[in-house]
């Protein structure tokens, strides 16, 4: 009895405390290339979302949320992607500074999650 409440607790001490360490050293490389783009438009249509997916698309940027916030003075689009390399988001943000309604892009170089 007293062995197996033991073992129980050994478990739940592993599971609570070692696993999280070891999840965090996996997945940590795979989110370090995560970033959050702020684009302000004019106006946003349909065409203008699927330019910017296709820019993406084109130099390997998986986009894993994309939320519309409208403005007074426009609307802001925010995206978080998945970059493989800083020379990536400097061309993704010279192709997308080419579309007509773009006012302006913003890049967080940090980790949405930081």
């Amino acid at each position: 009895m007293i062995l197996a409440a033991l073992v129980t607790t050994l478990m739940m001490l592993f599971i609570l405390f070692l696993l999280p360490l070891g999840e965090r050293a996996i997945l940590l490389p795979a989110s370090s290339n995560m970033r959050h783009l702020h684009i302000k438009a004019s106006s946003i249509s349909g065409q203008f979302l699927a330019d910017i997916y296709e820019t993406c698309t084109r130099n390997k940027v998986a986009i894993e949320k994309l939320t519309v916030i409208p403005e007074q003075e426009g609307e802001e689009i925010g995206i978080i992607c998945r970059i493989p390399d800083q020379e990536t988001i400097s061309k993704v943000i010279g192709e997308l500074h080419t579309l007509t309604d773009i006012k302006a892009i913003h890049a967080d170089l940090r980790s949405p999650d930081a």
